[in-house]
């Protein structure tokens, strides 16, 4: 079987803007699309599986799956009017099935993909139509880049990650708690480069995480597979005015492997005091979960089926 995977790629201005911005800011370069290239493209080598990447509509496979870029989408189901091939579009194509004229809804697409289970509800709230189509996929890492074997003098008890989040009462009540009885390292999303916050992982025995909604949370990800569990805040609250699914901070939060969570500062201050206690391995449930192996199977076997 062969495949055509598209994705929307930067354009060359934006390419500059990012690279400057990278330079003087520091700032982390990788989106949610360009993970997902990351984290398949490596497999599908590995496993000799031919491929290529944004082809001229007149060289794509009999398999094709669009990441992101809608009007690109849009092409391809024009396209299968007229070829026959399966299109598999998704995770990082619209926020909404609704967006951009309904076009996720469109019956030329075979399967839709989503990074979550709570993204897949809020699909099927907004169109049931979709509940036989969708697939939950999200992107995988590459536990490779976090090499556990060597030893690293744990310099913080915590690395604390912010993301745009609005309950300054709450954060400023645990921020205060933590510098009062623990070594803390502070990081805000957008703010650092990739390898930096890496290395901050390599130095931490334990991360902490303030979000108030991810569709999957590849920060999450990225600290397991650094082998550091988690404290995370986790309240759930209503995605929408007028929707009833409910958004998830932390979608992949297993609190028998990976971590703990936490949705007040009473209930943080009590979780953080058995976190420290436990000895959990979250880099042994990413990789039997979702490494790069496991995800490109998922993602193949669907194809097939």
């Amino acid at each position: 079987m062969r495949y055509s995977i598209f994705f929307k790629k930067k354009p060359f201005l934006n390419k500059i803007y990012y690279i400057l911005r990278s330079i003087i800011l520091g700032k982390n370069l990788t989106n949610g699309p360009e993970m997902v290239i990351n984290s398949l493209i490596p497999e599908l080598k590995r496993r000799k599986i031919i491929f290529n990447i944004n082809p001229l509509f007149n060289e794509i496979n009999q398999n094709v799956i669009i990441l992101s870029d809608h009007k690109v989408l849009k092409k391809l189901i024009l396209l299968k009017k007229i070829r026959k091939f399966k299109l598999f579009a998704g995770p990082n194509i619209s926020i909404l099935p609704t967006d951009y004229s309904k076009l996720l809804l469109s019956p030329g697409i075979d399967k839709v993909l989503v990074p979550s289970e709570w993204v897949k509800k809020l699909y099927i709230e907004k169109s049931k139509n979709l509940k036989d189509k969708i697939y939950v996929w999200p992107s995988a890492i590459d536990v490779s880049k976090f090499n556990n074997k060597i030893k690293i003098k744990k310099k913080y008890d915590f690395l604390v990650y912010i993301k745009f989040f609005k309950d300054k009462n709450l954060l400023d009540q645990c921020l205060a708690y933590l510098n009062k009885h623990y070594q803390i390292k502070i990081i805000y999303y957008g703010r650092y480069k990739i390898n930096f916050f890496y290395s901050l992982l390599a130095q931490s025995k334990y991360s902490i995480f303030f979000s108030e909604s991810e569709s999957q949370g590849i920060m999450y990800f990225e600290s397991w597979a650094a082998n550091v569990s988690s404290l995370v805040f986790n309240k759930k609250k209503v995605y929408k005015k007028g929707l009833s699914t409910l958004a998830i901070p932390c979608p992949y939060l297993d609190e028998r492997y990976n971590g703990l969570a936490f949705v007040d500062f009473a209930s943080f201050k009590k979780k953080i005091k058995i976190l420290v206690k436990q000895n959990k391995k979250p880099r042994k449930w990413l990789i039997n979960n979702y490494s790069m192996k496991q995800q490109a199977s998922k993602i193949l076997a669907q194809f097939k089926n």
